[in-house]
């Protein structure tokens, strides 16, 4: 399953290489967990990108040449890993079939031979399709996610021997970083976040204690573990080390063994310690929160079922009930810590305030748009990456839907689950962005399912990825005749069933389907004291 998660269309001038690198850098480092691979990414982004501007633009094409004049870039995330194309319009060049040293065939590869090489070596695949008349030069970029991140520890001494020791101590195991003073070290984790600092104690200027403690002052690396050397055997030293909460004090000198099997037991303790914190904010954020649907509005009945996947983002779906119409709104923040948790909620103020402020519509767009503007100026909503489907579901079963890089909408009847094309850029990106709405009558005895992609990104394995998803769609066929909540209930055990115990992102699913008769006033009524009833409890 692939998400494009960007489209940009852009003519072949530096203004609008700068423009693409910066919308792609904010994207790339908000979608990629793993720094190292965003960085590659970037990097393969800016040859490109430059390439096609120095050497294939309309300043730099020789007469007779087809310049480059349009190029789209387009960015998206595979079952297990990323992809990027350029497209342009200019003559084509193919550099998966030049081999070092460059030869004068081509300007563009004569110049930027070393340009080539670091394609083919910071990328894992390289694919170009060379366009003709009527058709455009296409290049391909893809990357697999890394299955292993290294825990990466700093080590601070001013001694250049020991730190190369130590360093060489712990090359294999671990991504190690040097500082030859305390000062450097500040400097250094300014930029750079690492999971334990290993530092000498007494060292010129600022000592390692006062490294500690400057590291303490800044909020957020108070929890950072720490381990001292030091040459001296002095109660002194180890009681002040103590009072600031230092996993571990080694005398000088130390073997390999010493400090790896220190290492182990400080960075184990370290993370035990850090789950039980994320479990315990994961769990008062999430139930501070709770989503509130009603079971019936007017002519709809719905039916929603929630897991919570632990640390990272989270699903939001709020409603407006209208006079003749509900609205829905359907987000997914990503991210992959405790502040994606907390910046997720914090959204889903934003989210509320802006829906129940839509002017009323008759299309699913305007409020995917409006979001998009704010997500571009506002400071909360431009550190967040977001996924949306808006519904607004009409009198006699017509629905419209809006999605922005969200997975489509699924229509269930009788003849099977199909899913409903809907695509739009991710919110925030560029200005004025449009959505278009998608149009779909649902008929009494057909359901629709909007859901968030944890639904079908449970594992990590590709294979097992598309097993578990085709479980889910066969167990949404199956229970079309039952009524709405029995069948919702089934589908979530064959997911939880596929899944297991662990689950890897949140998981939103949302049933709706036409009543066969509108609700009574009394029905209505009740189901607003049950939502004010849970709001007060």
């Amino acid at each position: 399953m692939e998400k494009l998660l960007v489209t940009l269309n852009k003519p072949v001038t530096l203004n609008a290489t700068r423009e693409l690198r910066h919308q792609l850098e904010q994207l790339i480092r908000a979608s990629i967990e793993e720094k190292a691979l965003g960085r590659r990414v970037l990097l393969c982004l800016s040859e490109v990108l430059n390439n096609l501007v120095l050497h294939a633009g309309p300043q730099t094409r020789d007469k007779g040449q087809r310049a480059a004049q349009n190029m789209t870039l387009r960015f998206a995330q595979l079952q297990d890993g990323w992809r990027l194309e350029v497209i342009d319009d200019g003559d084509p060049w193919d550099p998966t079939l030049y081999q070092a040293p460059i030869s004068d065939e081509d300007p563009r590869l004569r110049s930027v031979g070393r340009g080539i090489e670091l394609l083919r070596s910071q990328c894992d695949h390289l694919e170009y399709w060379p366009g003709g008349a009527s058709d455009h030069n296409r290049l391909r970029l893809s990357w697999g996610e890394t299955t292993e991140s290294k825990p990466s520890i700093l080590i601070v001494d001013d001694d250049p021997t020991l730190l190369r020791l130590y360093a060489a101590y712990l090359a294999k195991k671990y991504k190690v970083g040097v500082a030859a003073s305390a000062e450097q070290a500040v400097e250094k984790l300014k930029y750079k976040k690492v999971d334990l600092v290993i530092s000498d104690i007494n060292m010129p200027q600022m000592s390692g204690l006062g490294l500690c403690e400057q590291i303490h002052l800044n909020r957020h690396t108070e929890t950072l573990p720490f381990i001292f050397l030091s040459a001296y055997d002095n109660t002194h030293l180890q009681q002040r080390a103590n009072g600031l909460g230092v996993d571990d004090y080694l005398r000088k000198p130390v073997d390999k063994h010493r400090l790896t099997s220190s290492i182990e037991r400080v960075l184990s303790r370290s993370k035990k310690i850090r789950q039980q914190l994320s479990k315990h904010l994961n769990k008062n954020i999430t139930n501070s929160l709770p989503i509130l649907l009603p079971r019936q509005v007017q002519a709809w009945k719905l039916a929603m079922a929630q897991l919570n996947g632990g640390t990272g983002g989270g699903d939001l779906l709020l409603h407006k009930v209208g006079e003749s119409h509900l609205r829905l709104l359907l987000a997914d923040i990503m991210g992959h810590d405790d502040s994606a948790k907390f910046f997720a909620h914090a959204c889903g103020a934003y989210l509320h305030g802006l829906l129940q402020a839509q002017e009323d519509s008759t299309s699913a767009s305007p409020l995917l748009e409006a979001l998009s503007n704010f997500a571009l100026q506002d400071q909360l909503l431009s550190k967040i990456t977001l996924t949306c489907c808006s519904a607004l579901l009409l009198p006699e079963g017509e629905i419209k839907l809006a999605a922005a890089g969200h997975p489509p909408p699924l229509l269930i009847n009788p003849k099977g689950v199909t899913p409903i094309a809907t695509s739009g850029m991710l919110p925030g990106l560029v200005k004025n962005t449009e959505y278009q709405d998608s149009h779909v009558t649902l008929h009494v005895g057909e359901r629709l399912a909007l859901y968030t992609d944890g639904l079908f990104d449970s594992s990590a394995d590709a294979v097992v990825r598309e097993k578990n998803e085709q479980a889910i769609k066969t167990a949404l066929a199956a229970t079309l005749d039952l009524p709405i909540e029995i069948a919702l209930n089934k589908v979530m055990a064959t997911f939880q069933s596929m899944s297991g115990t662990a689950i890897k992102d949140d998981v939103l699913l949302l049933l709706l389907e036409r009543s066969q008769k509108n609700p009574s006033p009394d029905q209505n009524s009740a189901d607003k004291a049950e939502i004010m009833s849970e709001q007060l409890h």
